[in-house]
């Protein structure tokens, strides 16, 4: 028996023919029909997921003080990886420029082989905190991630993405794939503490700049009890968030 789903007769299923499976039996005899194999693809991205936190993707900045603390990869079926095949770097852009910067990287552990989620933990399993004031970038070698049938990552961004060599924006380039199986996916994060908001009466989150307008952020979230405005725990020694906004 045929795997695969099927449409009525000359209609291909789904979307557009790229792998063709047989020419069956009885009623169907004559009639070509194809499916498109599924490979693994990179659904979404989150950046410190919790319900009590604003929800941020790639390419956007956490301002509390647990900094890049994990990184929930989605993919559209269950992988199985290496955790060797996970690249994490902390990096800054000096004038425009990437310049990897090591001592900012926290330790770092990779869990969800097998299921559908990949989830990156920086810094201390028993601590709060990840890896804070710096772009992480994180670079997934589809070599290294795989589903059941053995197809690597299509992680390219979407052939109708903004034009740039990663994954920069969740709206243009997720779901990823750009047809070409067994390609990477590179992606950006961000944390810096304090960086509430950006600038303007419309500037509603960070733009990586502390500076006078992310005193109103900062309240606002703090009202709200968002966990962005997690910036320290209690007490004179409590310099780590402790996941509770209070006075």
């Amino acid at each position: 028996m045929l795997d695969g789903a099927w449409a009525a007769p000359g209609v291909d299923w789904p979307g557009e023919p790229v792998a063709l499976i047989a020419e069956s039996q009885g009623p169907w005899v004559g009639v070509s029909r194809t499916r498109t194999p599924e490979v693994p693809s990179v659904l979404a991205v989150v950046l410190n997921g919790d319900p009590a936190r604003t929800v941020r993707t790639v390419s956007e900045i956490d301002p509390s003080g647990i900094g890049v603390r994990t990184i929930d990869v989605t993919f559209n079926e269950a992988v199985w990886f290496d955790p060797a095949a996970v690249g994490v770097k902390a990096v800054a852009f000096p004038g425009g420029v990437e310049v990897e910067t090591p001592g900012v990287l926290p330790a770092v552990a990779v869990a969800g082989s097998g299921t559908c989620v990949m989830t990156i933990t920086l810094g201390d399993p028993a601590g709060t905190v990840g890896a804070v004031d710096t772009w992480v970038k994180v670079t997934l070698l589809s070599a290294g991630i795989r589903d059941a049938e053995g197809n690597g990552l299509d992680g390219n961004r979407r052939a109708d993405s903004g034009g740039l060599g990663y994954l920069y924006d969740a709206a243009l380039d997720l779901p990823s794939g750009d047809g070409v199986v067994d390609d990477g996916a590179v992606f950006y994060v961000g944390s810096l503490r304090g960086d509430m908001r950006g600038q303007g009466f419309s500037g509603f989150e960070p733009d990586g700049v502390v500076d006078v307008w992310d005193i109103n952020g900062f309240v606002s979230r703090y009202v709200a009890g968002d966990l962005d405005a997690d910036v320290r725990g209690q007490g004179f020694l409590g310099f780590d968030p402790d996941g509770v906004v209070d006075v």
